[in-house]
């Protein structure tokens, strides 16, 4: 159970850390990915990734300062469709998969990514007593499920599965 201060701020460390590395890996594979429709989707789950590093540094104050925490309301990350067509690459692009084995990759590492942190906010929010704690690990588990759903749709939409 997480109900110590002292604990809750470990977790909390824990967890900016790896937003922080999110941030750091989207940011990156923005500046390598040729495509432009692919450079401006990593670079929207990069800020993605430093608006789940406020949100946890907002919670890590209030624990320090045994203040009230309120959670802001979710940015609208970009939902995957289910049409063929892709909100993170462009058809060009898709032609030209062979030449792009980077993004590829990127989009993998970015599912393993996704899948460690929804694993580690799911734990927690689980194991918390605190309801702001609670409900702050529950909101970015969410939002890295939705991360983790568009990395996948768009991994199968290059390899032709959609």
């Amino acid at each position: 159970m997480l109900e110590k201060p002292a604990q809750i701020i470990k977790v909390l460390r824990e967890a900016i850390q790896a937003e922080n590395d999110g941030y750091h890996f989207y940011k990156s594979a923005a500046a390598r990915t040729k495509d432009p429709k692919g450079k401006a989707a990593f670079r929207s789950l990069a800020q993605d990734e430093l608006d789940h590093v406020s949100a946890l540094k907002g919670l890590q104050h209030a624990v320090r300062s045994k203040s009230e925490f309120k959670l802001g309301r979710k940015r609208q990350a970009k939902r995957p469709s289910h049409s063929t067509k892709s909100p993170f690459f462009s058809a060009e692009f898709k032609k030209k998969l062979k030449e792009h084995h980077f993004e590829l990759s990127a989009l993998r590492i970015g599912q393993m990514l996704e899948r460690n942190s929804l694993e580690f906010y799911s734990k927690h929010a689980k194991r918390s007593r605190n309801p702001e704690l609670k409900a702050l690990f529950s909101y970015l588990a969410d939002w890295e499920k939705d991360h983790l759903r568009a990395l996948v749709q768009q991994e199968r939409y290059l390899k032709g599965k959609l």
